[in-house]
């Protein structure tokens, strides 16, 4: 049976090449907060926003907590979290940055359901992943 650890996630080094070039004289702690007011922002915008980060937003939610909550609740899925997360947490915002452009492109922004690539060797069906955050779910179902 295929899990969430079998799926395919981006190359830590084709990330740090694409946050090299998104740092534009900044800190990776600086990026970082940067990345994250923006998300933040979009999120009290429309509280849907969080599930076109797929499996990446257990890992940004808890960075937004560390940061002081952006209202997103306090629960993080630590088990998803510690699959899609890398230890440098820039390269976490770029691979979720990354998969949120590609729901973009594919009109899929605020679609909860996933289909993440597994290699042939494992499965010739995608695993599909469900995102469902409780804290914000409850306020898209409260804005209507």
């Amino acid at each position: 049976m295929t899990t969430l650890n079998d799926t395919q996630r981006p190359d830590e080094n084709y990330l740090a090449v694409v946050l090299a070039n998104a740092l534009t004289g900044r800190s990776e702690d600086q990026f970082i907060n940067d990345y994250l007011s923006g998300v933040a922002r979009c999120l009290a915008s429309d509280p849907r926003y969080y599930r076109s980060f797929g499996p990446w937003w257990a890992s940004l939610k808890q960075m937004l907590v560390e940061k002081g909550g952006a209202g997103v609740g306090v629960e993080v899925d630590s088990d998803i979290a510690g699959v899609y997360g890398y230890e440098r947490k820039a390269l976490t915002a770029v691979a979720g940055y990354l998969y949120q452009q590609d729901r973009l492109a594919h009109g899929l922004l605020f679609a909860s359901t996933h289909q993440l690539p597994v290699p042939e060797s494992v499965d010739d069906e995608p695993y599909e992943f469900v995102s469902y955050d409780l804290d914000l779910e409850s306020r898209v179902t409260s804005n209507g």
